[in-house]
Formats: C-alpha cells, structure tokens, sequence
C-alpha cells in the first residue's frame, strides 16, 4: 500500500517535471529555430509634445522594452509626463503581445495597483524592423478617459 502511493507519488512529480521542462526549455528553442519573422527584441522610445492650449504643454517619453520569443512578446512599457510647472509622473507597464506578419499587437496593465491604466498598442514594423508605427489606445491614468493616439512612431535604440 505504502509502495503504491510512493510510486505514485513519485510518478506525479517526474511527469510534472518533464511536462515543465518541455513547456519551459524545449518548446520556446523549437520556436526560436522554427520562427523566420522579423526579430524587435530591444529598447524602443518616443518623444512627443502635447499642446493642450497654450497654458498647457506636456512632453511624453515612452519607453517601449520588449523580449521576442519567436511570435510571443513580453516586457514593460514606461511613460514619463514632464508638464510644463515643472512636474512629472512616471508610470510603468506589463506587456504581453505577439507578432505576426511585421504586425504587432501589444496589450498593457499598469504595475502600480494604487494607479488606474491599461492600454492596447497596433504597430507595424516600418524601416526595416527599426520603427514601430501605429495607434495606440489607452486608459489615460491622469482623467480616467479612454483616448487613442494615431501614427505613434517608436523608434529602436541601439
């Protein structure tokens, strides 16, 4: 009896075990031998200006940082707001998304749960995989509205 739930026991956790390591290991080498797509690992930034009225300018610095296995993409995304008195709000990311076709599809949760923001980002490698360009779409964790900015162009850092 005692053999029996030992065995078992044992069994169990070597599946578990090889199930892991293939999950884990072999899968994400097989896809990385087998994916011919265009690889964005890497540091990706954009800078722009936003001209609410002439008493109100924000600059935003976006850094885009995203780790490709074959189609699958993880990373952070991080937003710095410089407003014009001086202040600033910095405001980090989870991303998961995937790649298909020089197409990327990134969706974002904010990390700091005290913060309101999540975002869907829709970009297309331009200048042979060194631009991002496309919209973006997001909860704006400053007025809770929901807002999408077109031909956003993420350049890659190198």
């Amino acid at each position: 009896m005692i053999n029996e739930i030992l065995v078992s026991l044992i069994t169990s956790v070597v599946t578990w075990t090889v199930l892991t390591f293939g999950k884990n290991v072999i899968l994400p080498f097989y896809e990385k031998i087998v994916y011919k797509g265009v690889s964005i690992s890497g540091n990706w930034i954009l800078t722009t200006t936003l001209h609410e009225n002439s008493e109100n300018e924000t600059v935003y610095t976006e850094k885009l940082f995203l780790k490709q296995n074959a189609s699958n993409l993880v990373g952070n995304y991080t937003v710095v707001n410089f407003f014009k008195d001086k202040t600033q709000v910095v405001s980090t990311y989870d991303i998961t998304g995937k790649i298909k076709d020089s197409y990327v599809v990134l969706n974002a949760s904010i990390q700091d749960k005290d913060q309101i923001g999540c975002g869907s980002f829709v970009l297309k490698t331009i200048a042979g995989g060194f631009q991002l360009s496309g919209d973006v779409t997001l909860v704006n964790r400053l007025s809770d509205n929901i807002v999408t900015y077109s031909n956003c162009n993420y350049v890659k850092s190198v």
